[in-house]
């Protein structure tokens, strides 16, 4: 939708209070790693699903910095979440 006037956006920035927020991320390649490493700063309370994990996912996991879900996503594990991070590849991981 074009508006009269206005210049269309690529992103909307979003500001959050995220301290202590569950946060989901769906992933466990390098650009889930990034965004969880934001999300951390920020203070959220971070979960993680992905059948495969970094080594700093695999790091923060063992040092209770993030908590690890499984391999495969469900419906149901983003009750309670605040934000969700969805998976950033061409293959579907989601349903």
């Amino acid at each position: 939708m074009e508006i009269v006037g206005h210049r269309n956006m690529d992103y909307l920035p979003i500001f959050a209070d995220l301290k202590r927020r569950p946060c989901l991320v769906v992933g466990g390649n390098e650009i889930a790693w990034r965004k969880t490493r934001m999300l951390l700063k920020a203070g959220a309370d971070v979960k993680v699903i992905a059948p495969e994990l970094s080594a700093e996912f695999q790091h923060a996991i063992a040092e209770n910095q993030i908590d690890y879900l499984g391999e495969t996503f469900q419906p149901e594990d983003l009750d309670g979440s605040f934000w969700l991070s969805p998976p950033r590849s061409g293959r579907r991981s989601m349903p």
